[in-house]
């Protein structure tokens, strides 16, 4: 999961952050990263990382100024975009629940 933010964005970031701190059990679960890419550079759980995080703007073609929070899959394609605001994790989760890869995951854990 990729989360892009400007610093004019950052009640979006902060909104988005509380979005994932609510149900990180779920991201555990479902075996998500979330990555916070800002102008200051990238970072993982608070943690910052090496790159300045344009190599995932150029990617994903999201601008310095752009909000987006972009899903990943494990097979490294874009499954969803949200630039209009916070993404809500019934959205989330429902679209990530509905892959084959996690669908087979489900099925063995039972």
């Amino acid at each position: 999961m990729l989360v892009f933010a400007d610093a004019g964005q950052e009640a979006l970031r902060v909104a988005q952050q509380q979005v994932f701190d609510a149900v990180s059990a779920g991201l555990r679960e479902r075996d998500i990263t979330v990555y916070v890419v800002t102008p200051e550079g990238v970072t993982r759980d608070g943690e910052a990382l090496a790159g300045d995080g344009q190599k995932l703007r150029s990617r994903y073609g999201v601008t310095r100024e752009a909000w987006a929070v972009v899903l990943v899959g494990k097979d490294g394609g874009e499954k969803l975009r949200v630039t209009d605001g916070v993404l809500d994790t019934e959205r989330l989760f429902g679209v990530i629940d509905a892959m084959p890869m996690r669908r087979a995951e489900m099925e063995r854990r039972r």
